[in-house]
C-alpha cells in the first residue's frame, strides 16, 4: 500500500498537522513531517530510489525519477533522515538501509561516485563532481557519527581519496577541469572556464569534506578542501577580494551559498582567521540578495532571480550559525530569522490548490513529457508530498504559476535546518549553557520552553548548577528585561554580548526571562511587487498579498508553545556543522 492511502494513517495525519498549525514552531512536530516527506515519494518498483522531482500543474500531479536520484538525492534524503530520526527517537528502518543500498552501487571501484545509466538519464555511467559526492559524503559522515556505520566511513574514505586523486594540483591549489570526470581521465588539466555555468565545480564538496576531517582525522579531506577554496576565492572569478559575487559567478545561488559554508567551515577547522574573515564578509554580501525573514533566490540574474530557493536559505542559515558560535553571537539573530520564518514557512503542509483546479498562468513545459513510463509515477503524488519543503517559491507563495514543482533535494536542505536549528538552539560550550535560539528544546543540561512569539519569555529548568546565558533580541535594553528564579526571586541581570547571564545556578532551578516583544510593520518590494510584512519581534506573522496557489504567511496569531521534547532513541544528536 502506498503512503498515504491508509485510512486510519490519514485521519493520524489530519491529527498532526492540526497540532502544528496550532503550534507552527514545534520542531519536534516539523521532523515528523520531515520523515514522512523522505519517505513518501520512493519506488517500490525500483528498490525505493527516490523521486528527484515531483510537478504538479499536471493532471494528475506526477513524480519523476532523474540521474540525481542515485547519489545526489539518495544522499541526501538519507542523512535528513538520519538528522531527523535523532529528534524524534524514531529508528532507522527499510528505507534507510534502501537509500543506503543505492549510494553503495554508486560507489565504483574507483572509490568514485557515478550517476548510473538508467532509462531517464544517460546510456553510460558518469562520474559528476560536484551534487552527487556532496550528497553522498554528507550521508556517509553522519551516518558513521550518529549510528557507528563502520561502511559509511570506509566508503567515504575511499571516495576522498577518489576525489583527491581527480584533482589537478598546482601547489598547494587544486580544481577540476570540468563537471563530469571522463572515463579515461582528463584529456585537458586547465582550470574550468572562468563562468563554469551553473555551479562553481567542486565548491559543494568543500563543506562535507571538511565534516570528513572532523570525523575522520582525515588529512587528505582537509587538503582537498584547502585547495579547491584557495582555487574558488582567488582564480575562479567568481568573487572578488572582498567576498562579492562577480559577473563570473555561478547562476545557481546556491552554488555561491554552498562554497561561503564550506570556506567558512574549512577557515574554522584549519585554523585560517583570514579564510574565516572571508567568509563572514561573502556572507554579508550574499545577504543582500535576499530578504530579512528569509527567502534566498534560485539565481542571481534572470527569472530565477525571483524565484525562492530553500537549499540556498538553508546554507545561509548553517552559514549564520557557524558564525554565532565561533565569530560573534549576534549572527544568532540573523539564524533565527531565516529559520523561523523562511525555512519553516516553506514546509508544504496542504496541497489545496491542486485539488481546487485553480486557474492560473501555469508554465506550459512539462518535465514528463517524453519521460519513459518506468521514470514516473502519478499514485497519490500530494498526499505522498506532503511535509516536503518548496522547491521555487515567491516570499508568500509555496509555489508559483511559471515553475510549480519541487525537488527533492529541497525536503533534505529543509529537513536539515529544522535539525540544525533544534541542534544548535540551546548549547554548552566551556560550562555554560547557553539558550541561542529561542525554540523549545530539552537537553541533558536544561529544559527549554520557549513562549514565542506569543510573548518575549523562555523558562529554562536546569538540570545542572552553574551558569545561563539566554540570548536577547537586538535593541532590548537591560532595563527591559525581567529574570525571575524560583518564581520569586526578581534578579537584575546585565546584557553582555547579547546574552542575559545568570550566574550561581543550582539543578533544578526555575528561570523565567522576559523581554518585550515589538510590533512593526515593514514594507518589501520583490520584483515590482510590493508586499507589507507583519512582524511581531523577529516573527513574520503575515504578509499582504497572499500568494495565488499556495499562501505561506498566515500564522496564528496566538500560536501554541512548543512542548520541550527529549531525543531518546538510538540515533546520536550529532555535530551536523
Amino acid at each position: 500500500m502506498q503512503a498515504g492511502t491508509n485510512p486510519a494513517a490519514n485521519a493520524g495525519q489530519d491529527e498532526a498537522l492540526t497540532r502544528l498549525r496550532a503550534s507552527p514552531y514545534d520542531l519536534h512536530a516539523r521532523a515528523e513531517f520531515c520523515i514522512r516527506a523522505c519517505s513518501g515519494l520512493t519506488d517500490s518498483a525500483q528498490r525505493r530510489l527516490p523521486y528527484s522531482y515531483a510537478e504538479f500543474h499536471t493532471d494528475p500531479p506526477i513524480a519523476l525519477h532523474a540521474p540525481w536520484d542515485h547519489a545526489d538525492t539518495a544522499g541526501r534524503l538519507l542523512e535528513a533522515l538520519t538528522l531527523t530520526r535523532a529528534i524524534t527517537g524514531a529508528s532507522a528502518d527499510s528505507l534507510d538501509e534502501a537509500l543506503a543500498r543505492t549510494l553503495r552501487e554508486a560507489q565504483s571501484d574507483t572509490g568514485m561516485v557515478e550517476i548510473p545509466p538508467s532509462p531517464w538519464g544517460q546510456r553510460e555511467p558518469v562520474a559528476e563532481l560536484n551534487w552527487s559526492p556532496s550528497g553522498a559524503l554528507l550521508a556517509w559522515v553522519t551516518r558513521y557519527v550518529a549510528t557507528d556505520d563502520v561502511d559509511a566511513s570506509q566508503r567515504a574514505r575511499r571516495l576522498i581519496t577518489a576525489l583527491r586523486q581527480a584533482a589537478v594540483w598546482e601547489g598547494d591549489t587544486c580544481w577540476y577541469p570540468g563537471a563530469m570526470l571522463p572515463p579515461l581521465g582528463w584529456t585537458a588539466r586547465t582550470p574550468p572556464p572562468r563562468r563554469a555555468g551553473d555551479c562553481l565545480i567542486g565548491a559543494q564538496l568543500v563543506f562535507p569534506l571538511c565534516r570528513a576531517a572532523v570525523a575522520f582525522g582525515s588529512n587528505d579531506a582537509l587538503a582537498l578542501a584547502a585547495g579547491l577554496v584557495r582555487f574558488h576565492c582567488e582564480r575562479s572569478g567568481a568573487f572578488d577580494a572582498d567576498g562579492r559575487l562577480t559577473s563570473l559567478a555561478p547562476a545557481q545561488f546556491a552554488g555561491a551559498t554552498g562554497f561561503i559554508l564550506g570556506a567558512l567551515k574549512y577557515g574554522l577547522c584549519a585554523g585560517r582567521d583570514e579564510v574565516v574573515q572571508w567568509a563572514t564578509r561573502a556572507f554579508r554580501h550574499a545577504s543582500g540578495y535576499g530578504t530579512e525573514f528569509g527567502l534566498f533566490p534560485h539565481a542571481i540574474s534572470g527569472d530565477e532571480r525571483w524565484q525562492g530557493d530553500i537549499c540556498a536559505s538553508a546554507d545561509m542559515l548553517a552559514t549564520a550559525l557557524l558564525l554565532g558560535m565561533h565569530v560573534g553571537p549576534l549572527h544568532f539573530a540573523e539564524a533565527e530569522r531565516i529559520g523561523r520564518n523562511h525555512v519553516l514557512e516553506s514546509q508544504l503542509l496542504d496541497y489545496d490548490w491542486v485539488s481546487k483546479r485553480l486557474d492560473a498562468p501555469f508554465s506550459r513545459d512539462l518535465w514528463c513529457a517524453n519521460h519513459p513510463p518506468e521514470g514516473v509515477t502519478v499514485d497519490n503524488v500530494c498526499n505522498r508530498a506532503i511535509g516536503a519543503f518548496s522547491s521555487w517559491s515567491h516570499p508568500n507563495d509555496g509555489f508559483i504559476p511559471a515553475n510549480p514543482r519541487i525537488m527533492l533535494r529541497s525536503t533534505a536542505a529543509g529537513a536539515r535546518s529544522v535539525y540544525n536549528m533544534w541542534r544548535y538552539a540551546v548549547t554548552r560550550p566551556e560550562g555554560a549553557v547557553m539558550v541561542n535560539l529561542h525554540f523549545s528544546r530539552d537537553t541533558r543540561w536544561a529544559t527549554v520552553t520557549s513562549h514565542v512569539p506569543n510573548e518575549g519569555s523562555v523558562e529554562v529548568l536546569m538540570k545542572t548548577r552553574g551558569v545561563l546565558a539566554v540570548r536577547i533580541p537586538d535593541g532590548v535594553t537591560t532595563d527591559q528585561i525581567e529574570v525571575i528564579v524560583n518564581q520569586s526571586r526578581p534578579r537584575s541581570e546585565t546584557i553582555r554580548n547579547g546574552y542575559a547571564w545568570m550566574e550561581a545556578l543550582q539543578g533544578g532551578d526555575m528561570v523565567t526571562v522576559k523581554w518585550p516583544l515589538p510590533e512593526r510593520a515593514m514594507v518589501y518590494n520583490f520584483n515590482n511587487q510590493r508586499y507589507t510584512g507583519y512582524w511581531r519581534g523577529d516573527t513574520l506573522l503575515r504578509l499582504d498579498p497572499p500568494g495565488l496557489l499556495s499562501p505561506l504567511y498566515w500564522r496564528p496569531l496566538e500560536a501554541q508553545s512548543a512542548p520541550p521534547h527529549a531525543a531518546l532513541g538510538t540515533i546520536r544528536e550529532v555535530e551536523s556543522l
